[in-house]
């Protein structure tokens, strides 16, 4: 499927897309605004809000087989180190980051988020000598792992909190203070452009 087909589903289901530099939005107010992309630049996809839809983002291709049944259900993304999961809600949860005892992380995107669009490159970060952040192509690409681009709805409290459980995630919400005390005791997690 070409670029084009790829953002038109897109914006079939409400989804808003925007250019990327990197995986940073060229333009400021990507929030308020749906924007031609290019062919050959990466693009964002604004989720939550009216769309009524939420993106899983691991970021460890090791978590891929506990959540192979619901990847088989909606459209799916293989991104440079993990995946994304669309999934059509009732109710949008909050955009949050989980952590497992086992180091690894799942973000929830939602309303104020967005993810990277299948067929964009894939862009690595890193700091510069100034501590800036340069991003530079992985020669990864997002690539479809499900069967088709249909995002349906999944029952988060049924099927997928199930899974983030027996992996070991905590879902419960903690006061801010806690979770830096807990992060001083057991190690600052490496920073993303979510945290």
């Amino acid at each position: 499927m070409t670029r084009e087909k790829i953002i038109e589903n897109l914006r079939k289901y409400g989804l808003a897309t925007f250019p990327c530099e990197g995986k940073k939005p060229i333009k400021s107010g990507w929030q308020q605004r749906d924007e031609y992309v290019p062919e050959g630049t990466p693009f964002g996809v604004r989720v939550g809000g009216e769309s009524k839809i939420i993106v899983l983002d691991p970021d460890d291709k090791a978590l891929r087989s506990a959540f192979q049944p619901i990847i088989e259900k909606t459209y799916s993304v293989g991104t440079g180190d993990g995946f994304h999961i669309y999934i059509l809600t009732n109710e949008l949860p909050s955009t949050t980051r989980l952590d497992n005892k086992e180091g690894q992380h799942i973000d929830i995107q939602s309303t104020g988020s967005y993810v990277i669009g299948e067929s964009s490159d894939h862009y690595d970060k890193e700091k510069d000598e100034n501590g800036k952040d340069v991003y530079f192509k992985s020669g990864k690409k997002y690539t479809l792992l499900s069967k088709d681009r249909k995002i349906n709805y999944i029952d988060f409290e049924t099927e997928i909190k199930p899974i983030l459980k027996k992996l070991g995630f905590d879902l419960t919400k903690k006061p801010i203070k806690e979770r830096e005390s807990n992060a001083i005791l057991n190690g600052v997690t490496k920073g993303n452009r979510n945290n």
